[in-house]
């Protein structure tokens, strides 16, 4: 009679996700009884045959195709023109000790990643978009850029209102930029005062109010020099003419030459979200002066937290436009 054979079960195993190909072997107990049922010859010296041995053929698994990961990537590309500027948190606004009292209080703001011209727009640009039916020529006057196409090409357009720097930067598939960009661009994140850093402004630096100013205005207008020496131009100079000036990013003239129009209304620290006929420009002009004799006040006329408003229909001779995207 045959005495039963126990074998124990495998134990089950955690496979990693991989093609085996090939056959497990695994081989079961002896039988707690003797079993005879083989020759005799082949029996141990117990008189007992050997073992039985078992194959268990394990299914080959096939490893599962598993689909990409997808990463989450800023993906903001710039055209030519225009700089790629990285999303970050900085100060807006002045230290309480410095700046005129719209720039307080200082305060965080975050911007994403945006692009932002590298010049202000010049008048040959401006030209392109009238010459379209786009946009409006500017009002003939002698301190309009636009006024004389054909010497000043390379010269910001200016005495453009809010609605017509709006305009052009829509058909040139832009867009103004806001306020808080603004500022960021022209400073980026340590604080500085100006787009160059902490030196105060020269006549290498941008075109603003140097000696030429001051001479050019002595018979009307009393003005003092924000800086010594002359800076080449009593008006505006052609954009991009003060490379040393630039901001961390590498942006040209985001003090001086021109002002340049925001798309924020006028609203009072912390506050960048209210209803204001009056819209933001920033940065500061050609005629951007130094302080009022007597008076000890820092030098603030062209730093990167100094605020301008006006009346979204003024057309001056020393606003122009940067357009962002």
């Amino acid at each position: 009679m045959r005495a039963k054979l126990f074998l124990l079960r495998a134990a089950a195993v955690v496979l990693p996700l991989v093609s085996l190909g090939s056959l497990l072997v695994t081989h079961s107990s002896v039988a707690q009884t003797c079993n005879h049922d083989c020759p005799v010859g082949a029996r141990d010296a117990h008189g007992c045959c050997p073992a039985t041995v078992t194959i268990h053929a394990v299914p080959t698994l096939t490893a599962t195709a598993r689909p990409p990961v997808t990463v989450a990537t800023n993906t903001v590309t710039c055209p030519s023109g225009y700089v790629r500027i990285p999303g970050a948190t900085y100060m807006m606004g002045a230290p309480d000790t410095e700046g005129d009292p719209d720039e307080h209080p200082q305060h965080a703001v975050t911007v994403a990643t945006f692009c932002m011209a590298r010049l202000e727009v010049t008048v040959a640009q401006y030209q392109s978009c009238v010459t379209a039916g786009m946009c409006i020529a500017t009002k003939n006057e002698s301190q309009c850029n636009g006024t004389h196409t054909d010497t000043m090409g390379t010269h910001p357009i200016n005495c453009i209102s809010f609605p017509r720097a709006l305009a052009y930067c829509n058909w040139a598939g832009g867009r103004l930029p806001t306020e808080e960009e603004w500022e960021y661009a022209s400073r980026g994140t340590d604080g500085r005062r100006y787009p160059w850093g902490n030196a105060a402004p020269s006549a290498q630096l941008l075109n603003a109010c140097g000696d030429e100013c001051v001479a050019q205005a002595a018979a009307s207008d009393a003005k003092v020099a924000l800086y010594s020496g002359n800076d080449g131009w009593v008006g505006t100079a052609p954009v991009g003419s003060y490379p040393r000036g630039a901001s961390p990013f590498g942006l040209l003239d985001m003090a001086g030459n021109v002002y340049e129009w925001t798309s924020s209304p006028y609203c009072t620290y912390p506050v960048h979200n209210c209803t204001s006929n009056y819209r933001m420009y920033r940065g500061g002009g050609f005629y951007s002066s130094g302080p009022a004799a007597g008076t000890t006040k820092y030098i603030g006329a062209v730093t990167s937290s100094t605020r301008n408003g006006n009346n979204a229909t003024e057309e001056s001779s020393v606003v122009g436009i940067r357009c962002a995207k």
